[in-house]
């Protein structure tokens, strides 16, 4: 391990930088990013006998070692502080990442998510063998920007790495992304369904499609085409469910970016706030297009109209927030939780309806002291009615001891406020 350290040491000298990965880059820019330095990283691993597999996470890249005890390292040539020991607990995965080394049969190997971050997000961690490894990498990190006939392309992917497509999504979400760069927008489509179709909850496939969606951003004539394209596929429905995830996609990284635009600002550092807020506002119309798209290709997916409901309303799209929410309601109306969203909204325009929302969402589950809270809430700070007002949560308090116990303290102190405000 003292010997691979170095190697990290070494590789790690060199500042970091995107799409710096070819050998004549690395030395004539003296920059790096995850693929060179895994590159570099591998070559003098390798030189040293040391044995490695070549690791792919969405947008990065890494080497895992492999020591003759049986234990398996993640061992990353950017961020040492990363390093750790993998599956130490799991014999039967240890064993099946040492026997993919030596197993010509096989050309990736599937694991289960590393980290917490990874594992929430259910993302998946591709293994290759050094060489099949390197090429793939190499390969992606370039035709994007290199002017690549499709069947060259397709011998890349296909012919000569002969990755084994139907092991995993992200592959074919790659392949659909590099045909994308490429301008071979049919092949992207059929390669987009083909990852889906594998696995619909994989995060990093639906990752590449929304960054599909923000890369036609101001292409409008381009993104027009593409979206015909997949209207006329043959199972163009399905597409509403890669529409619908990456737009779930986009608000998630959305939501984390502003936690940073918020952080910045708290340090004082405007111009890097600034920034962040226009990356916020870019996230959010690329989800309401993504939405937007997946209801175009099936208009009674509840899911996708309660999200783009609270997306639009949240970008101050009010009216067509509005629209959303009732086109939930028609849909489902026993959604409890839309009739309190739009009520809410409702309430300084328009009381009444608000009013009648809370009393149906009360009927519809009678059993929520949650509901009771919301309806005493409105009753008491937007009609004013005081004597309504804790009788409603009276009846929280009743119901809550049957059940939500730990809302007790808190409809007591609503309570509280009201007798006081009647005094």
């Amino acid at each position: 391990m003292e010997i691979a350290l170095e190697v990290q040491r070494v590789v790690g000298v060199l500042p970091r930088k995107e799409n710096e990965s070819s050998p004549s880059q690395i030395i004539e820019k003296q920059t790096i990013n995850c693929v060179g330095a895994t590159m570099i990283g591998g070559a003098l691993l390798q030189e040293a006998g040391i044995s490695y597999l070549v690791a792919m996470l969405p947008k990065h890249t890494l080497t895992v070692l492999l020591p003759s005890d049986g234990k398996v390292f993640w061992h990353d040539q950017l961020f040492a502080e990363n390093n750790k020991e993998l599956f130490s607990d799991d014999d039967t995965i240890r064993n099946l990442v040492h026997s993919f080394a030596h197993d010509a049969t096989s050309k990736v190997l599937e694991l289960p998510p590393q980290g917490e971050k990874t594992a929430k997000q259910g993302n998946y961690f591709h293994v290759f063998r050094p060489e099949d490894g390197h090429k793939f990498n190499m390969i992606n990190n370039t035709t994007g920007l290199l002017e690549i006939e499709k069947e060259s392309l397709a011998a890349c992917f296909g012919g000569e790495i002969q990755l084994e497509w139907h092991e995993t999504s992200l592959l074919y979400g790659t392949l659909g992304n590099n045909y994308l760069n490429a301008g071979y927008w049919e092949d992207s489509v059929a390669a987009f369904h083909k990852g889906y179709t594998i696995a619909p909850e994989n995060d990093d496939f639906h990752e590449l499609f929304a960054s599909v969606i923000q890369a036609f951003d101001g292409h409008p004539q381009e993104f027009e085409r593409y979206k015909q394209i997949i209207a006329e596929h043959p199972k163009s429905k399905e597409f509403a469910g890669i529409y619908k995830e990456a737009g779930r996609h986009l608000m998630r990284k959305a939501y984390s970016t502003a936690s940073e635009m918020h952080s910045a600002r708290c340090k004082g550092k405007l111009e890097a706030a600034d920034a962040k807020e226009k990356e916020v506002t870019a996230l959010r119309k690329s989800a309401v297009i993504a939405y937007r798209e997946s209801l175009g290709l099936n208009n009674d997916d509840v899911i996708a109209h309660k999200k783009l409901a609270k997306l639009l309303i949240d970008t101050g799209n009010r009216e067509e927030g509005i629209a959303e929410y009732e086109k939930v309601i028609m849909l489902d109306e026993t959604d409890t939780e839309s009739h309190i969203d739009l009520a809410k909204i409702l309430t300084t325009e328009d009381p009444t309806s608000a009013a009648t929302l809370y009393e149906k969402a009360i009927a519809m589950d009678p059993q929520r002291a949650f509901l009771y809270c919301e309806y005493g809430l409105f009753l008491q700070d937007t009609a004013g009615k005081l004597d309504e007002s804790l009788a409603v949560f009276r009846k929280a308090e009743e119901v809550a001891a049957a059940g939500d116990t730990d809302l007790i303290p808190l409809i007591k102190s609503f309570i509280k406020n009201i007798q006081k405000e009647r005094k």
